[in-house]
């Protein structure tokens, strides 16, 4: 009996052990591919110097976009009959060696 609970706590012990061990050293870069990614989506990042207001629309078609955009939360307005995003589906068996789920 007391050679099970030594062996038990030994393996204890070596599981903690092993689970403070070091995985190894951070790549020096990284974070930097967020980042990157963030930056790369950043249309104009001196933006926010420029103070003067945003021109582009006249008035009706403002007005149109807006009344749209609050259409848009409305429960009763008519959805679109397809979706936005569909799954593609893709067969599960393949007819044989070397074939992917199309047979090619």
């Amino acid at each position: 009996m007391r050679k099970t609970i030594y062996a038990a706590m030994s393996v204890l012990v070596f599981l903690a052990a092993a689970g403070c061990a070091h995985y190894g050293a951070l790549e020096d870069d990284f974070g930097k591919s967020y980042n990157r990614a963030k930056y790369g989506q950043i249309l104009n990042p001196e933006a926010q110097k420029n103070l003067k207001p945003v021109t582009g629309l006249n008035g009706e078609a403002s007005k149109a976009v807006q009344d749209k955009y609050i259409e848009s939360f409305n429960k009763t307005s008519k959805k679109s009959a397809t979706p936005g995003f569909v799954m593609p589906v893709i067969p599960a068996d393949t007819t044989g060696m070397g074939q992917d789920a199309y047979g090619k």
